[in-house]
């Protein structure tokens, strides 16, 4: 009989580890077909969530503090936030000054006017002006002849206050001031014309505001239709702001000759002062939080809306990151007022025109005008300079991730093995066998922190397909996904009522609590290092190397409680 009872479980043992064989084979094939072939776009798509869900949860957490003063009150902002200004051209405006879109090119020699005097560092216009007859291309060369003038006489005006544009004697004294001071205007060009010209004449400054380019990803130098490349307006603004904050520049990123696609964050809520002074209308945006704490909770509860709405609400803050000023207020503000705003910050100027739409897509705002898409790519390379996050398909090999896949499944698998072998030599009763499959779990889950972590961290690539790569690894056994619940309410168990309604109360208040623990767990585990890197609470490398070091502690100790160690 024992014989007979040995061979039934030396039986059970192979048809177990024949199925595991076969589920870890099969795996492995899913996994490298599917990173190498991407047949159906589940890859593309999993990749797109993977990026929008680690955009969304971090955006309360992007930028380093910094704060904005106005009327001698300090607002708190993000840094690259207080040094970028969105100017709105909108449909109030056009209704309140009786205008028609396209605005008289004549409109933005005022604007322009205006900025220079404030002291903006740099100006993008994000409109093209397209020449549809003779007498509009003419007003748009003198457009462009007046911006040039302007920006010859703001270099001048740093040493000499009393030169004016026109002076042909000072203009060629004036061009080697460019470097050091005064404002640079850059004009929108696409990628059908790049180097804009009207009726001979060529702006001071031109950036493509048009780009080729997948979702969360900027371009920072991109080839028009004349195989060139040139400049993207965030690029360009960057460079221009550099030229006078050259302390928080990182000098090397600019002579990049073809510098790296940008992953592109998105911060969440607008600085203080857009919330707190009601002629800026912000008061009903979501307050940006002042200390890490706060903000560490806007990401709790973004992170708690989107996993009840799956990830699919673009609406969790009501207004864009970046300072906006209508243009109906700009043209009220006294000079002191418009330098208080604008100086020594880059510009861009928009327009959101219900009619004649230019909008681009946040996975935290929705659909915003693309002013605001522009204006958060310089802000991003002001926040991090040469250290930006990059597309990694520009820097990673072909190789990587279906090998990295593999090693993964076979650990898993390997793991898997081991539980189910001690499971059925030492006998364990059901507390044994979920401490196991919890210690399981906790392993993949540091594995695939560790790996985000890695890539975002340390490379400083864009995130890594970490929900295609938490499917596949769980395929293998699926246990340690219900091992947390099963654990807690093992140990747990709920207390006996003799009334129906007090015990249906009791499980439903202990089943919510379990829920709230294991969702702040799972935040802790994942999100907080990102929180640091975003916050720059400390040096990006020193972040990512003390969490990766304790996302490897708990690895060892988890190998080791399900190799070595005693279940009870």
């Amino acid at each position: 009989m024992a014989d007979g009872h040995d061979a039934s479980e030396r039986g059970d043992s192979n048809r177990k580890l024949i199925q595991l064989i076969g589920t870890t084979a099969l795996a492995i094939c899913l996994g490298v077909f599917e990173e190498v072939a991407d047949p159906f776009g589940l890859d593309t798509q999993s990749d797109k969530l993977s990026a929008n869900i680690y955009n969304t949860i971090t955006s309360p957490l992007y930028g380093a503090r910094s704060e904005v003063v106005i009327d001698g009150t300090p607002y708190a902002s993000g840094f690259g936030q207080a040094n970028v200004v969105v100017l709105l051209i909108d449909d109030t405006y056009l209704d309140d000054t009786g205008q028609r879109w396209p605005l008289e090119p004549r409109r933005y020699q005022r604007i322009l006017r205006k900025l220079v005097d404030a002291g903006a560092s740099a100006i993008f216009v994000d409109i093209y002006f397209a020449q549809n007859t003779v007498e509009r291309e003419r007003k748009i060369a003198t457009l462009y002849e007046q911006s040039a003038c302007l920006v010859e006489e703001s270099a001048c005006l740093v040493v000499n206050e009393d030169w004016r544009c026109g002076v042909a004697e000072s203009a060629a004294a004036c061009a080697t001031l460019r470097p050091t001071g005064g404002t640079e205007i850059i004009f929108a060009s696409t990628l059908n014309d790049p180097t804009p010209a009207a009726d001979g004449v060529v702006p001071p400054g031109a950036a493509l505001a048009q780009m080729h380019s997948d979702d969360n990803i900027y371009k920072l130098r991109q080839a028009a239709f004349d195989d060139k490349a040139y400049d993207t307006a965030g690029w360009a603004l960057y460079k221009a702001w550099c030229r006078s904050h050259a302390d928080s520049c990182d000098a090397d990123s600019l002579v990049a000759s073809t510098p790296p696609a940008m992953y592109l964050h998105w911060g969440y809520a607008p600085n203080r002062a857009m919330t707190e002074i009601p002629d800026l209308q912000g008061g009903a945006c979501v307050e940006s939080a002042k200390l890490l704490t706060g903000r560490l909770w806007q990401s709790v509860k973004v992170f708690g809306w989107n996993f009840i709405r799956g990830f699919h609400d673009a609406r969790i803050a009501p207004c864009p990151y970046s300072t906006q000023i209508k243009l109906q207020l700009f043209n009220n503000l006294s000079h002191q007022e418009l330098e208080q705003l604008f100086a020594g910050k880059v510009v861009v100027l928009g327009a959101a025109i219900k009619n004649y739409p230019d909008y681009q897509w946040s996975p935290v705002h929705d659909y915003v005008p693309g002013a605001f898409w522009h204006a958060m790519a310089v802000d991003n390379l002001i926040e991090f300079s040469g250290d930006y996050m990059e597309q990694s398909d520009s820097a990673a090999t072909g190789y990587l991730e279906p090998v990295g896949l593999t090693l993964i499944f076979l650990v898993q698998a390997w793991l898997t093995w081991i539980i189910q072998r001690r499971e059925e030599r030492e006998n364990l009763d059901d507390r044994g066998r979920l401490q196991l499959d919890l210690l399981h779990g906790l392993f993949a889950i540091c594995v695939i922190s560790a790996v985000v972590l890695w890539i975002t961290g340390l490379l400083r690539w864009s995130p890594a397909n970490w929900i295609g790569f938490a499917m596949l690894m769980f395929l293998i056994d699926f246990k340690p996904v219900t091992a947390v619940p099963k654990y807690c309410w093992l140990i747990i168990p709920p207390a006996r009522m003799t009334h129906y309604p007090f015990g249906v109360g009791t499980r439903f208040v202990r089943a919510t609590l379990l829920v709230a623990a294991m969702f702040l767990f799972g935040y802790v585990i994942l999100v907080l290092p990102h929180a640091l890197i975003l916050g720059h609470v400390f040096e990006t490398k020193a972040i990512s190397v003390t969490f990766m070091v304790i996302y490897a502690s708990v690895i060892l100790f988890c190998l080791f409680k399900i190799v070595r160690g005693k279940a009870s």
